[in-house]
């Protein structure tokens, strides 16, 4: 994307946030550590224009950032006790490059619920024309006990309910 294009008279934070959000999906799609990680930069540089949204991402960010140097503790114990010399650093290599795109999809899961929480996520509505019958017969009335009915209250989603890091065993790597 051209600099022109970025800065485009009438683009907002939302457009700004989404087209790096697209950038961020693709980086993900095509196992582009560097290019998530630079882009996850430039959406935190964003959020600094909603000083409540990007306070939240740090604070979340910041309880990610332990819970990744943890497991990374936890992979080279694993690896100090029960791997042979030649094979040890290919294991830690591996689980935590394993552990590290673990953290860029719960972080990518994050980003989207800020997002959305803070209604940064830019809406196009289209019209719908109105549908018309095109059969000769007449409409179904209802019986007026039976037109209206009590909505039911919408049902909210928990708000503590945010995404975390897991540590898996074992996955993927044999000695």
């Amino acid at each position: 994307m051209q600099p022109k294009e970025v800065f485009e008279k009438g683009r907002t934070l939302e457009d700004r946030l989404a087209d790096k959000f697209d950038q961020l999906q693709q980086a993900r799609e095509m196992a582009d550590g560097d290019g998530f990680d630079e882009t996850c930069h430039s959406m935190e540089i964003l959020f600094k224009g909603i000083p409540q949204a990007y306070e939240v991402l740090m604070e979340e960010k910041q309880e990610m950032d332990a819970d990744l140097e943890k497991i990374f503790a936890e992979i080279e114990a694993k690896a100090n006790t029960l791997i042979q010399d030649p094979t040890r650093q290919a294991y830690m290599n591996h689980e935590k490059a394993m552990a590290n795109w673990e953290y860029r999809e719960t972080y990518e899961e994050l980003l989207i619920d800020i997002m959305r929480e803070f209604s940064l996520i830019p809406m196009r509505y289209t019209t719908y024309a109105d549908m018309q019958s095109t059969s000769d017969e007449e409409p179904i009335e209802l019986n007026p006990e039976e037109e209206e009915e009590e909505p039911e209250p919408p049902v909210e989603e928990p708000k503590d309910k945010k995404p975390h890091l897991s540590i898996k065993k074992d996955e993927g790597f044999n000695v």
